[in-house]
Protein backbone atom coordinates (compact mmCIF):
# COMPACT_ATOMS: atom_id res chain seq x y z
CA UNK A 1 0.00 0.00 0.00
CA UNK A 2 1.10 3.26 -0.81
CA UNK A 3 -0.23 6.67 -0.50
CA UNK A 4 0.26 9.58 -2.51
CA UNK A 5 0.43 13.78 -1.70
CA UNK A 6 1.08 16.81 -3.26
CA UNK A 7 1.18 20.42 -2.05
CA UNK A 8 1.61 23.72 -3.46
CA UNK A 9 2.68 27.42 -2.20
CA UNK A 10 3.34 30.64 -4.41
CA UNK A 11 5.95 33.25 -3.16
CA UNK A 12 6.90 36.86 -4.08
CA UNK A 13 10.30 35.77 -5.92
CA UNK A 14 11.72 34.71 -9.06
CA UNK A 15 11.73 31.02 -9.82
CA UNK A 16 15.81 31.16 -9.35
CA UNK A 17 16.02 32.97 -6.38
CA UNK A 18 13.58 30.48 -5.10
CA UNK A 19 15.34 27.49 -6.37
CA UNK A 20 18.73 29.20 -4.89
CA UNK A 21 17.51 29.61 -1.37
CA UNK A 22 15.86 25.91 -1.59
CA UNK A 23 19.29 24.40 -2.19
CA UNK A 24 21.63 26.13 0.48
CA UNK A 25 22.25 23.73 3.32
CA UNK A 26 22.00 26.04 5.49
CA UNK A 27 18.39 27.03 4.68
CA UNK A 28 17.50 23.20 5.01
CA UNK A 29 19.12 22.96 8.25
CA UNK A 30 17.01 25.91 9.55
CA UNK A 31 13.87 25.08 8.00
CA UNK A 32 13.86 21.38 9.82
CA UNK A 33 14.53 23.17 13.07
CA UNK A 34 11.63 25.63 12.42
CA UNK A 35 10.00 22.58 11.53
CA UNK A 36 10.44 20.72 14.59
CA UNK A 37 13.37 18.81 14.85
CA UNK A 38 15.89 19.19 17.30
CA UNK A 39 18.95 18.23 15.62
CA UNK A 40 19.67 19.14 11.64
CA UNK A 41 23.15 19.38 9.92
CA UNK A 42 22.61 19.42 6.22
CA UNK A 43 25.84 18.74 4.28
CA UNK A 44 26.78 18.85 0.18
CA UNK A 45 27.56 15.40 -0.79
CA UNK A 46 28.33 16.70 -4.04
CA UNK A 47 27.69 19.06 -6.86
CA UNK A 48 28.57 20.31 -10.01
CA UNK A 49 27.54 23.02 -12.61
CA UNK A 50 23.77 21.30 -13.32
CA UNK A 51 23.09 19.96 -9.92
CA UNK A 52 23.81 19.53 -6.04
CA UNK A 53 23.30 16.54 -3.74
CA UNK A 54 22.54 17.15 0.20
CA UNK A 55 22.22 14.87 2.99
CA UNK A 56 20.01 16.05 5.85
CA UNK A 57 20.24 14.07 8.94
CA UNK A 58 17.95 15.13 11.49
CA UNK A 59 16.92 13.92 14.99
CA UNK A 60 13.13 15.29 16.06
CA UNK A 61 10.54 13.68 17.75
CA UNK A 62 8.66 10.61 16.92
CA UNK A 63 5.92 10.45 14.88
CA UNK A 64 4.15 7.82 17.49
CA UNK A 65 5.41 10.40 20.54
CA UNK A 66 7.75 7.80 22.44
CA UNK A 67 11.07 9.03 22.37
CA UNK A 68 12.93 10.47 19.40
CA UNK A 69 14.13 9.23 16.33
CA UNK A 70 17.04 10.03 13.33
CA UNK A 71 15.81 10.72 9.88
CA UNK A 72 17.98 10.97 6.81
CA UNK A 73 16.66 13.26 3.63
CA UNK A 74 18.79 12.92 0.48
CA UNK A 75 17.90 15.43 -1.85
CA UNK A 76 19.26 15.70 -5.62
CA UNK A 77 18.88 18.82 -6.90
CA UNK A 78 18.79 20.22 -10.95
CA UNK A 79 19.52 23.57 -11.12
CA UNK A 80 18.61 23.67 -15.02
CA UNK A 81 15.10 22.27 -14.66
CA UNK A 82 15.05 23.85 -10.80
CA UNK A 83 13.73 20.34 -9.47
CA UNK A 84 14.65 17.72 -7.19
CA UNK A 85 14.39 14.04 -6.02
CA UNK A 86 14.41 13.33 -2.17
CA UNK A 87 14.18 10.21 -0.57
CA UNK A 88 13.43 10.08 3.55
CA UNK A 89 14.03 7.54 5.65
CA UNK A 90 14.17 7.18 9.11
CA UNK A 91 17.12 4.98 11.24
CA UNK A 92 15.09 1.40 12.14
CA UNK A 93 12.33 1.68 9.97
CA UNK A 94 14.25 1.45 6.48
CA UNK A 95 12.15 -1.47 5.50
CA UNK A 96 9.06 -0.65 7.01
CA UNK A 97 8.53 2.56 5.78
CA UNK A 98 9.07 4.76 2.50
CA UNK A 99 8.54 8.32 1.67
CA UNK A 100 10.23 9.93 -1.55
CA UNK A 101 8.85 12.42 -3.89
CA UNK A 102 10.09 15.63 -6.06
CA UNK A 103 10.23 19.17 -5.28
CA UNK A 104 9.63 21.82 -8.24
CA UNK A 105 10.32 25.24 -8.40
CA UNK A 106 8.28 27.05 -11.04
CA UNK A 107 8.30 30.42 -12.68
CA UNK A 108 4.96 31.94 -12.44
CA UNK A 109 4.25 36.12 -13.71
CA UNK A 110 7.12 38.35 -13.65
CA UNK A 111 8.60 38.03 -9.88
CA UNK A 112 6.28 35.15 -9.02
CA UNK A 113 7.13 31.44 -8.69
CA UNK A 114 5.54 27.94 -7.25
CA UNK A 115 6.88 25.19 -5.50
CA UNK A 116 5.50 22.30 -5.71
CA UNK A 117 6.46 19.30 -3.43
CA UNK A 118 5.15 15.46 -4.05
CA UNK A 119 5.19 12.42 -3.24
CA UNK A 120 4.51 9.17 -2.09
CA UNK A 121 4.16 7.48 1.84
CA UNK A 122 4.41 3.81 1.86
CA UNK A 123 4.27 2.02 5.37
CA UNK A 124 4.44 -1.97 5.12
CA UNK A 125 2.64 -2.71 8.60
CA UNK A 126 0.25 -5.00 8.35
CA UNK A 127 -3.53 -4.54 9.15
CA UNK A 128 -2.43 -0.80 10.49
CA UNK A 129 0.06 0.58 7.84
CA UNK A 130 -2.81 2.44 5.63
CA UNK A 131 -4.04 4.18 8.63
CA UNK A 132 -0.38 5.65 9.66
CA UNK A 133 -0.19 6.28 6.31
CA UNK A 134 -3.33 8.56 6.46
CA UNK A 135 -2.19 9.99 9.77
CA UNK A 136 1.15 10.91 8.18
CA UNK A 137 -0.79 12.52 5.07
CA UNK A 138 -2.46 14.73 7.62
CA UNK A 139 0.38 15.98 9.26
CA UNK A 140 1.91 16.79 5.64
CA UNK A 141 -0.42 19.74 4.79
CA UNK A 142 0.27 21.42 8.27
CA UNK A 143 4.12 20.83 7.62
CA UNK A 144 3.44 22.38 3.98
CA UNK A 145 2.04 25.76 5.60
CA UNK A 146 4.72 25.76 8.19
CA UNK A 147 7.09 25.58 5.28
CA UNK A 148 5.70 27.93 3.49
CA UNK A 149 5.43 31.02 6.30
CA UNK A 150 9.41 29.94 6.97
CA UNK A 151 10.04 30.50 3.39
CA UNK A 152 8.23 34.00 2.97
CA UNK A 153 9.86 34.74 6.12
CA UNK A 154 13.84 34.02 4.87
CA UNK A 155 12.80 35.67 1.59
CA UNK A 156 11.62 38.61 3.60
CA UNK A 157 14.53 38.90 5.28
CA UNK A 158 16.68 38.82 2.35
CA UNK A 159 15.13 41.87 0.76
Amino acid sequence: MASDFETSSEFECGADELFALYADPEFQRAKALALGATVATCVVERTNDTAVVLRLETTRPSFSGRGEERAIMRMELDRVTRGSTWRQTVRGHERRARVEGTSTVSKLAEGRSRLTVAGRVEIRIPLVGRIIEGKILGAVRGIADKEAAFIRARLAGRS
